[in-house]
C-alpha cells in the first residue's frame, strides 16, 4: 500500500487519459483512492495481465505558436492511463532498487545522481592525462 501511495504522490498533474481518471483525482482521493488502486495493482500482478487500456495511448496535438493551419506549429503529447502509470512506477522503483545494489559505481546513466555527463567528464580527464604523460589509453565508453 505504501508503494501505491508513493507512486500516486509522484504523479505529475497532467491531463487525464481516455478513461477521464486524472492524477489530481487520485491525489485528492487520498487513502480511499489508494486502496482501490492497490486492489487493481494486486489483481494485475496476480493475473500477470495488464488491462488493454494501459497499453493504449491517446495522441493529442498541441498548438505551439504562429499559424494554426501549419502542421509544424504543433507538438504531440501522449496521454497514458493514470492507474497504469502508478503500476509502472511501482515496477520501475522495484527494479531500480534491485539494480542500484548490483551496479558498480563506475556505471552511469539511468541512475539517480550519476548521469552520463560525469562519465564523459571523467573520460576526458583520462584522455588529457594520457596525452600529457604520452601513455596509451585503452577505454570503452558504451
Amino acid at each position: 500500500m505504501d508503494e501505491v501511495c508513493s507512486a500516486i504522490a509522484g504523479l505529475r498533474n497532467t491531463s487525464p487519459s481516455a478513461n477521464a481518471v486524472s492524477a489530481p483525482m487520485l491525489k485528492l482521493g487520498a487513502a480511499a483512492a489508494a486502496a482501490v488502486v492497490h486492489e487493481i495493482v494486486c489483481m494485475v500482478w496476480e493475473l500477470e495481465q495488464a488491462p488493454a487500456e494501459w497499453k493504449q495511448a491517446l495522441l493529442v496535438a498541441l498548438h505551439k505558436k504562429d499559424s494554426p493551419t501549419d502542421a509544424d506549429n504543433y507538438r504531440g503529447i501522449t496521454l497514458l492511463d493514470v492507474v497504469g502509470k502508478v503500476y509502472v512506477s511501482i515496477i520501475h522503483n522495484r527494479i531500480r532498487a534491485h539494480l542500484c545494489n548490483q551496479l558498480m559505481d563506475a556505471q552511469h546513466g539511468f541512475r539517480p545522481g550519476s548521469g552520463t555527463n560525469g562519465a564523459i567528464c571523467s573520460m576526458r580527464i583520462m584522455m588529457e592525462l594520457s596525452r600529457a604523460r604520452r601513455t596509451p589509453l585503452h577505454a570503452a565508453f558504451v
